[in-house]
C-alpha cells in the first residue's frame, strides 16, 4: 500500500495481510466505501480490486458474529455500483493462519526490496529457478557474487509478493527451506 494503515482489530489485521500478500489483489484500501443507511453510516473494513477488474467490499466479523442485520442493504448498495460483497469471519481466517503468519513475516522483506531494488539479483534468482525448480530459498543465497541472507530473502520476498515466484505459503514456513517455484 505504500502507506501506513490501522486495523481497528487483530482480524481485520490478519485480513489486511492475506490480501496484501495475494498477488492477485491490484489495489486495496482500509475502510472505504462508506454507506449512509436509514439510522447511521456504515464503512467497510476493506475494498478490493482484483486483477481480472473485479471490484469487492469486505466486512470482518469479530467476536464470534455470524449475522449483520443490514448485511442486505449493503449487498443492493453494493451490486448497485457493480462491486461484489462479502463477510470474511474469523474462522475463515482461521483456515488461512500459516499464509498470514507467513506475510506477516514476508512484507518488511518486501519493502526492504523496494527500498533497495537490485533488477540483477532478480534476475539471477529467476534464472536459477526456470533451470531448477522446487529449489530451496537458502540454495539462492550463491546465485549473484553480493547476494547475501537479507538481500535474497528480500528479493524473494518481492518476487512471491508480485506473484513472479511461487510456493505453498499454506503449508510451509517462510524460511530458509521454503520450496521455490516459477509462477504458473
Amino acid at each position: 500500500m505504500d502507506r501506513s494503515v490501522c486495523f481497528g482489530s487483530r482480524m481485520e489485521f490478519f485480513h489486511w495481510l492475506l490480501l496484501e500478500g495475494d498477488p492477485e489483489v491490484v489495489q486495496l484500501c482500509e475502510y472505504y466505501p462508506s454507506v449512509q443507511l436509514e439510522s447511521r453510516e456504515f464503512v467497510f473494513d476493506m475494498w478490493v480490486r482484483w486483477r481480472d477488474g473485479r471490484q469487492e467490499c469486505r466486512e470482518v466479523l469479530t467476536g464470534g458474529s455470524r449475522e449483520m442485520p443490514e448485511w442486505a442493504v449493503l449487498v443492493h448498495w453494493a451490486q448497485e455500483r457493480g462491486y461484489g460483497c462479502r463477510l470474511v469471519t474469523e474462522q475463515q481466517l482461521a483456515g488461512s493462519m500459516k499464509r498470514i503468519n507467513n506475510w506477516r513475516r514476508m512484507l518488511p522483506f518486501v519493502k526492504y526490496a523496494i527500498d533497495n531494488p537490485d533488477a540483477e539479483l532478480e534476475r539471477a534468482v529467476l534464472q536459477r529457478l526456470r533451470v531448477l525448480t522446487d529449489l530451496p530459498m537458502r540454495e539462492l543465497v550463491r546465485v549473484h557474487p553480493r547476494a547475501n541472507d537479507t538481500t535474497v530473502t528480500a528479493v524473494v520476498a518481492k518476487l512471491l509478493h508480485s506473484g513472479k515466484l511461487g510456493a505453498d505459503l499454506d503449508i510451509q514456513h517462510f524460511g530458509p527451506n521454503l520450496l521455490l517455484h516459477p509462477a504458473a
